[in-house]
């Protein structure tokens, strides 16, 4: 006996979008060669009660 399940569209259509995103992350990643600045955790974290701090980094 096999039951059908029910898969839940919104679900996998929020998935696939995830999935875009992170895939045109990654090839902007490649295609700039380094210009851009690093992602926020590939250097010093900063005190999250340094407020500044967090911002400046963060920009």
């Amino acid at each position: 006996m096999t039951t059908k399940t029910t898969r839940l569209l919104p679900l996998d259509a929020l998935r696939g979008a995830i999935i875009a995103v992170m895939a045109l992350d990654h090839a902007n990643h490649f295609i700039a060669h380094g210009k851009l600045k690093p992602e926020l955790w590939a250097g010093n974290v900063p005190n999250p009660a340094d407020w500044a701090a967090v911002v400046v980094v963060t920009l």
